[in-house]
Parts: C-alpha cells; sequence; structure tokens
C-alpha cells in the first residue's frame, strides 16, 4: 500500500470512531426514557387500580347511605359517604389532592341519570327509586423519569356501580300472610274463631305512634288461622350442615340479625300448576325477592321463645317476608312470597284454642327505613330499543246485598269555615305579590306554616280551586239531588227532603245556622253565606272547633221532628249529619258559653311532663288533640277537641233517641283520620278522605263525586255494602256484559299519556286461566302517567245493576286516579316492563252506576 493509500484508510477510521459518540449518547437517552415511561406507566396503572378499588367501595358506601337514609336522606349524607370512604381508601380529594376529580350520579333501574348534575353536598332530599349510585374519578398522575421527554403526567380513570340488592340481614323466617295487610297497615281483624276473637289496634304511645298492631297466629300453611309460618332457608342442610329443618337451623336463622346472608336457596321448580309459572323463574337465583316460592320449616314457636324474647326486648325492627298463598304439606310445604314488611314483636304468647300467638306491629315497607344492602353491580348501559310494558289487571269486586227502597231524608250539612278553608288543597296562598306561602297544613312533605291569617290575609287563587269553593259547590250539587219542588229530579210521590246547615270556626254561635227548609234556592243562599269573611263567599277566617259544630247539629235534630205525614201516610225521615272540615279539631267545646267557644288546645293547656306540651305546631298533632295522648285540660277537666268531637257524634247523634241520625264524614286536604274515621263517622266507610283535588272533563271534581256517592247512599234505604274480600284477577265471559262498547273478551281500557300523547291498549280477559291484562309495544323510554278502568258484572248484583266501572287504583291502602309508571322500570325483564295494578270501584257500591 503506497502512503497515499495509508494515509486515506488512517481518516477514514479516525472519522467512524467520532461520530459514534452522539449515536451512543441518543441510545442511552432513549433507554432512559423508555425504562422511565415504564416506570411510571407502572406506576399510574398501580394508582388506577389503587382509585378503581376505592371507587368500589365508594360507590358501596354511597348506595348503603342512600338505602339506610330511608325516604328522608338528602344529597349530602350521601355525598360525605363516598367522599369519607374514598379518604379511608387513601383517595383524598379537594386541597390535599387538586388534580383528581369526584364525580358521582343517582341512576334508575335502566342506568338513566336521574338528574343532571352529580350528587352534590346540598341539603336538597335524594330523588326517589334510586337503582344505582355511579362513581367516576378523573385525574392525573405525575411523572418523574418522563419528564425528560416532556410528559409531566399521564391519565388516571376509574368507574364504579352500586346497586340495590334485597336486604339480607334483619331479615327473619317469619312469613306473614298479605290478607292480614292493608297497604303497610295491618286489616282490621276478622274472626276466625266464634270463642276466639282477634287482637287490633292502632298505637297511640310515644313509640310507635299511629303504626297498627294485630295478633297473628300460627298455624297450618292454607288454615284460615295461618296468619304466620316458619320458613327455612336451605332445602337440605343449613350453611352451618345442620338439617335444614331442625330445630337448631330455626334457631340459627332467628338469632341476631339472621343469617339469611349465608346462603339462600328458592324452591327450584315452580310448585304447582294452579298458578300460572311466569316464563323465567327464578328471576335472580339465591336472592330472597317477591315471586319467589320459599321453603316452609316444620320448626315450632316453642324452640325460638328465647330469641322472640330477645328481639321483643331489643324492639329489633324485623323484616318479615309476605306470603298469599302455600302449597304442600309438612316438610314439604312451600310459601310464595309476595312482599316484605318490618315489624316489631310487642308481646307473644298461647290463647286456649288459638295456639301460640305474637302481637306485631306493623312498620311498613322496608325501603321506608331503610332497607335493603348496598351491592356492587356492573356497567349499566341505557337502551334505546322499544319496550313493551305489561299491565296485568285485578280488581277488588264489590256489590249490593239489598234491592233498594225510599225514604225521605233530613240533611244536616257541618261545614268548616276556618281560615285554612282558603287555602289549596295543597295548603298553599299566592294572593299579593310575594309569591306562594304554606298558610296551611300540606300533604306528607309540604313545608312548615310560613304564614298566617289565612283567609282575611292570605287565599289562594284560582278561587276555583280552594278548599271552601270545592266544599261549597258540592254542596249545592248535592241540594240538587234532594227531593225538593225546585229540583229537576222531585217526585211527588214521596214527602219533600229538608235541610239545616251549621258552620263553625273556633266557635260556633246561634247565628252560624241555617234552619230546616225543603226550598232548594233558600238553601243554596245559605251556603253561599256561610263563613262569609272579607266580602267574599269563598274566603273564610277563625280556628277549628268541630266538637262545636256536631254539637248545634245535634240540638237542632232534637228540637226537629223526625216524622211527617204525606199524602196520608206516616214516614220516617233518614236523618243523615255530613260533616266537611279540612283540619284538626284544635279547640275546646264549652256548652257552657253561648258560642260554645273553649278557646284553644295550644301548649300551655297540657300538663307538665306530657309530651304534647313540647310538641312543634301541636295544634296540628291529631294525635296530642285526643285525651288517651294528651290527657285531659289541665284545670277545665274536659277531653282534649278531637275525643269531644267522637263523644259528640256517638253520645248525642249517634245514639242518641231524639236524633238517630248517621254521620258522613269529608276530611279535606291531608288531615290525619285520627277520629274522623273510627269515631266521628258511624262506620268506617262513612269517611271519605280527599287529600287532593281532582278535576274531570266534565267540570265536576272528586269532592263532587264523593257527595253524589253519599246522596245516592242515603237514598237508597237499606242498601248494603258487600265485597269479596278478595282479589279477583280472572274475569269470565258471563262477568263481562259488554258495556261502554266493549266487547268481550275485552273489558277495559288502559291509557298511557308522555308529553301530551296518549296510547290506549284494550285489556283483555282471554289469557291463559282467564287473566286480564293490557299491553303497549313500541314504547320509548320515559316516566309514563297511567289511567285505566274495566266493567265488571257481580253474579250476587240484583239483576237490574248493570255492570259497574273499576277505575281506582289502589296503593298502600289509598286509590289513586292515575301512578306513574317508569319505563323501563326496576323490574324490567329485558325489554318488557311489567306493571301490575289492582283497581277498586268508582264511588260507592250503593251509588248506583
Amino acid at each position: 500500500m503506497n502512503r497515499s493509500m495509508k494515509k486515506t484508510a488512517r481518516l477514514l477510521r479516525q472519522r467512524t470512531q467520532g461520530q459514534s459518540i452522539p449515536i451512543i449518547a441518543l441510545m442511552i437517552v432513549i433507554l432512559i426514557a423508555m425504562v422511565g415511561l415504564s416506570v411510571d406507566v407502572g406506576n399510574t396503572f398501580a394508582q388506577e387500580r389503587k382509585a378503581v378499588a376505592a371507587g368500589n367501595a365508594a360507590s358501596l358506601a354511597g348506595m348503603d347511605s342512600y338505602i339506610k337514609g330511608g325516604t328522608g336522606v338528602t344529597n349530602e349524607v350521601v355525598y360525605e359517604s363516598i367522599t369519607s370512604s374514598l379518604t379511608s381508601n387513601n383517595i383524598p380529594l379537594g386541597e390535599e389532592n387538586d388534580q383528581l376529580q369526584l364525580q358521582a350520579y343517582y341512576l334508575d333501574a335502566d342506568g338513566a341519570r336521574l338528574q343532571a348534575a352529580p350528587i352534590g353536598g346540598s341539603s336538597d332530599a335524594a330523588p326517589a327509586d334510586v337503582s344505582y349510585i355511579e362513581v367516576k374519578l378523573n385525574g392525573k398522575v405525575d411523572t418523574y423519569f418522563a419528564r425528560i421527554t416532556g410528559r409531566n403526567d399521564l391519565p388516571l380513570g376509574a368507574q364504579a356501580y352500586a346497586g340495590r340488592c334485597p336486604p339480607t340481614s334483619g331479615v327473619y323466617p317469619i312469613a306473614i300472610h298479605g290478607s292480614l295487610l292493608d297497604g303497610n297497615s295491618f286489616a282490621d281483624p276478622t274472626i276466625t274463631d266464634p270463642n276466639a276473637s282477634d287482637q287490633y289496634g292502632v298505637m297511640t304511645g310515644r313509640e310507635f305512634s299511629n303504626y297498627t298492631w294485630r295478633r297473628v297466629y300460627l298455624g297450618a300453611a292454607n288454615s284460615p288461622a295461618g296468619a304466620f309460618n316458619f320458613l327455612r332457608w336451605n332445602e337440605d342442610r343449613s350453611p352451618t350442615g345442620a338439617s335444614a329443618t331442625s330445630g337448631v337451623a330455626l334457631e340459627a336463622s332467628m338469632a341476631g340479625d339472621g343469617n339469611l346472608d349465608e346462603g339462600f336457596e328458592e324452591v327450584s321448580q315452580w310448585p304447582t300448576s294452579s298458578l300460572p309459572a311466569p316464563d323465567v323463574y327464578p328471576t335472580k337465583p339465591n336472592q330472597l325477592n317477591p315471586g319467589d316460592w320459599v321453603y316452609g320449616s316444620p320448626g315450632n314457636k316453642a324452640s325460638v321463645d328465647t330469641i322472640l324474647a330477645q328481639h321483643m326486648a331489643n324492639k329489633t325492627y324485623m323484616i318479615l317476608p309476605i306470603f298469599d298463598t302455600a302449597v304442600g304439606t309438612g316438610a314439604n310445604v312451600s310459601y310464595r312470597i309476595v312482599g316484605r314488611g318490618v315489624f316489631v314483636i310487642k308481646n307473644m304468647g298461647n290463647s286456649p284454642g288459638r295456639g301460640d300467638y305474637i302481637d306485631l306491629i306493623s312498620l311498613g315497607d322496608p325501603d321506608g327505613i331503610g332497607g335493603g344492602t348496598a351491592c356492587a353491580a356492573s356497567a349499566v348501559t341505557p337502551s334505546d330499543d322499544p319496550y313493551t310494558l305489561v299491565v296485568p289487571v285485578e280488581i277488588w269486586p264489590e256489590y249490593e246485598a239489598v234491592p233498594k227502597a225510599r225514604q225521605p231524608v233530613q240533611f244536616m250539612v257541618v261545614l268548616d269555615v276556618s281560615g285554612s278553608m282558603s287555602a289549596s288543597f295543597n295548603g298553599q296562598c299566592n294572593n299579593g305579590n310575594n309569591g306562594i306561602k304554606q298558610c296551611s297544613n300540606g300533604p306528607a312533605g309540604a313545608p312548615a306554616v310560613e304564614v298566617t291569617g289565612t283567609g282575611p290575609n292570605y287565599w289562594w287563587n284560582p278561587r276555583e280551586e280552594r278548599r271552601i269553593y270545592v266544599a261549597k259547590t258540592a254542596l249545592k250539587q248535592m241540594i240538587d239531588l234532594m227531593n225538593l219542588p225546585e229540583n229537576a229530579v222531585y217526585d211527588k210521590a214521596f214527602p219533600q227532603d229538608e235541610m239545616a246547615l251549621i258552620w263553625f270556626n273556633q266557635a260556633q254561635s246561634t247565628s252560624m245556622t241555617a234552619n230546616w227548609t225543603s226550598t232548594a234556592s233558600t238553601l243554596k243562599t245559605a251556603v253561599d253565606s256561610a263563613g262569609k269573611a272579607s266580602g267574599d263567599i269563598y274566603r273564610t277566617n277563625g280556628g277549628t272547633n268541630g266538637a262545636a259544630g256536631l254539637y248545634r247539629a245535634s240540638k237542632l235534630l232534637q228540637a226537629r221532628s223526625g216524622k211527617t205525614t204525606y199524602l196520608g201516610k206516616s214516614w220516617d225521615y233518614k236523618r243523615v249529619v255530613i260533616y266537611i272540615s279540612d283540619g284538626v279539631s284544635n279547640q275546646f267545646l264549652d256548652t257552657s258559653k253561648g258560642n260554645l267557644a273553649g278557646g284553644a288546645s295550644n301548649g300551655s293547656t297540657f300538663a307538665t311532663g306530657n309530651a304534647c306540651k313540647t310538641t312543634p305546631n301541636v295544634d296540628e298533632s291529631a294525635t296530642c288533640q285526643t285525651t288517651d295522648v294528651g290527657g285531659t285540660h289541665p284545670t277545665m277537666g274536659w277531653d282534649r277537641p278531637i275525643t269531644q268531637m267522637i263523644t259528640t257524634s256517638r253520645t248525642n247523634i249517634q245514639n242518641d233517641p231524639q236524633t238517630n241520625a248517621q254521620v258522613y264524614v269529608i276530611a279535606l286536604s291531608n288531615i290525619p283520620a285520627t277520629g274522623l274515621k273510627d269515631g266521628v263517622a258511624s262506620f268506617p266507610s262513612y269517611f271519605y278522605s280527599v287529600p287532593n283535588l281532582q278535576k274531570f272533563p266534565d267540570g265536576s271534581t272528586n269532592v263532587d263525586l264523593i257527595m253524589k256517592s253519599i246522596v245516592e247512599d242515603v237514598k237508597s234505604g237499606p242498601c248494603e255494602e258487600k265485597t269479596d274480600k278478595a282479589w279477583r284477577s280472572s274475569f269470565p265471559v258471563e262477568s263481562a256484559g259488554n258495556v261502554n262498547g266493549l266487547s268481550y273478551p275485552v273489558i277495559g281500557e288502559a291509557t298511557l299519556s308522555l308529553d301530551g300523547v296518549d296510547i290506549t291498549a284494550d285489556i283483555r280477559a282471554d289469557y291463559p286461566g282467564g287473566t286480564a291484562k293490557a299491553v303497549f309495544t313500541g314504547l320509548r323510554r320515559g316516566t309514563y302517567t297511567l289511567s285505566t278502568y274495566l266493567f265488571y258484572q257481580h253474579p250476587l248484583d240484583p239483576p237490574s245493576v248493570l255492570p259497574r266501572r273499576y277505575s281506582l287504583i289502589e296503593v298502600a291502602g289509598d286509590t289513586v286516579s292515575s301512578l306513574s309508571v317508569p319505563v323501563p322500570s326496576g323490574t324490567n325483564l329485558g325489554n318488557i316492563t311489567e306493571q301490575p295494578v289492582g283497581l277498586k270501584l268508582f264511588g260507592n257500591v250503593c251509588a248506583g252506576q
């Protein structure tokens, strides 16, 4: 190689070695970045796993707080439960961790958000019907090594759901027969043994006040005395390995909080062919739900007496299954569960001829007092597919037992003209420039009364929605139905009816009276003028002294003959008192005074030590206005105003041979039935509660219909209302009658309303077993208003009576004309939602069609 070539080769070698240095440096940087990024990503994944676990715990904590808080739980309580859970799991928020954001939402049964904004720390009440709580965590995690690449942080996200599962703690294997219950309360007692009547009552003490209690007897599954029976949670073996039918297993399931959470097995196969089986059974295996069949236990009460005594002493809130039917015998008996209730043991023992019993206080549905269990749930995605709504329909059949007859009537109307009668049915006033004010008692959950002086200073517009307007309008329509010469219904073959009118507020003087007359125009003028305040016949003033109104009515009845002669024949009047009021009677009756006013039953009139003395708004507390709870007046010795009302109605009106009258009660607005239903009214069925105003297309109201029903009931003579005392879900062809343009198997119609659009479906009675259903298809998501009716001809009704219209929907012992139905609902299966309804008769069975 010559010198020139060697020099060139040396230069090339030197140049190659010098260029490798930056390449190696770049590779080192890349390697460091890769290692740093893997460390940072790993750290982010670890933080995300931590956030996911904490989010799961927080969603469970929020749902648990919502459930335990019951109907009064607030957003603030739920939100604090979520944030406290996150903090306890080392996920701080706020200033301690400003890179992490929390969002939490309430979801319905199909995953739709119930309110647009996330759950926050407000004191607003949480929405009802929450099925899930969603917790979302979004933020950033700081990086360390990756910063050299310009990446200062990495994203972090977590999402968790908690659902509402049936309660597993505090559930005990005592099955209560559903026939004993009427909504959340016990039904009136039924005599099942002529030698020993059932026990029943309403709690009036400080604890469990206004709850019903009843004596329930242990019996064979299908015997009349079978009011409660024992269950077992497993078919063969209990969680401890003992025989599921043994006394040891029964004791274990009754002790402490019970052991339902340790394992449950429903009857795996539908046990009877006499009841149609659903398409899917069980809907949720190994979880106690309505619709499940549960195994019976042959255990006896004596084996768990000690445990029951402990629950009684501890006043344990016991969640007990409610059943409607049973099949099988002995250890093979199965019970169909239709609901759950919360009960407290009041007493227990053994009755000769009846056997073992437990006295139970009914506290209602578990949901109302925090029933249920929070459980983890997977993501819930709302569906846009069309839905099908199935509405199974059953009725509570009624019929007329005795043919009608005619008798002239003396109507005595006792009308409340206290100031609250100038308010709306929601207890609101809106006159003036200060907006809507709560000026009187309102529905459940309404604000406390904000202003006084209802009538003179505050009233509701439009006047057609005031309580006094609705009452007076109904009374004038009632006058049109009387047998009076000016009326279209006048029948000369019978004596004229007659009427007197008493009105009252905190007092009742003789000037507040319109005496007996048979002139319709005179009566209507008296109704208009009754209680007129501030120059307006539809504004009133003052307090509520119901006993004074009834006492004055008794005097007018005693002074009036109950007989008349017409067309040479002697007639006995049917004497009827109609008492109309919108408030708790809280003024004492003093018969020594001309105006009968004894003053207000306020805190100063209760004895020292009586709880009513410090009860807020004691004038609106119905129980405190009874002598049983409030005691007598400490100086005058008078009974409390509601007790005075009861005594006056029973002693001076119903049972006085000079008066011998029947008493009907119409309670306007949401006032307690205390004393009115079971004391002032002659019978519980003579009590009509009108918590809200309903207007119908023809311009009439629900109060008009009640008044018409009372008049028809009164004029029907010895008509007697009868019921089958059981729900009917099958409708043979002979029960239809093909009225109102219907043709069997179509027996009625159901209507859904949403956004001003009505959708109607036939109620058909040709489903298996003759059951009746309405089926809506192609529905979009939403909360619909459901109204429905069907016609039914009772086989025991007189031949002249046409099929009766059943259109009032039974809800928790009350009736409503329509029902809100979410589609989909919490009971949906796929895209099929089911909403059963029970219908009761529209009007009174003795009031004709």
